[in-house]
């Protein structure tokens, strides 16, 4: 059985307009912070430390949204900021978004 805060954001990756999102990386990282701290708990507490050491290439001090674009191989973004992606970066980066969420929330209830 899947714990209830990962389904829920399971189901805004699958439905983003049922949560009202449309489906851009700047808000999944909006949504994903919102929901953290709304719940008062640590769901993603390490993530950005979890992205650091996986890819190996540093990046301790950085904030994960830009370690996924980094991940994502998006550099682009460092010109307007990652808030105004163009169409297809943005959609690379919520796929990569999912991707190294999923494996950082499986590894970390693993550890649980």
């Amino acid at each position: 059985m899947e714990n209830l805060e990962i389904a829920v954001l399971r189901n805004a990756f699958l439905r983003p307009g049922m949560v009202g999102l449309d489906g851009s990386f700047r808000e999944y990282v909006a949504f994903i912070v919102g929901f953290d701290l709304g719940l008062q708990q640590d769901l993603i507490g390490g993530f950005s430390e979890w992205i650091a050491n996986r890819s190996g290439a540093g990046g301790w001090s950085l904030v994960w949204p830009v370690l996924v674009l980094r991940e994502a191989g998006l550099e682009s973004w460092n010109k307007n900021g990652w808030h105004a992606l163009s169409r297809e970066d943005d959609i690379r980066a919520v796929a990569t978004l999912i991707v190294l969420l999923q494996e950082f929330l499986d590894a970390d209830l693993g550890r649980r």
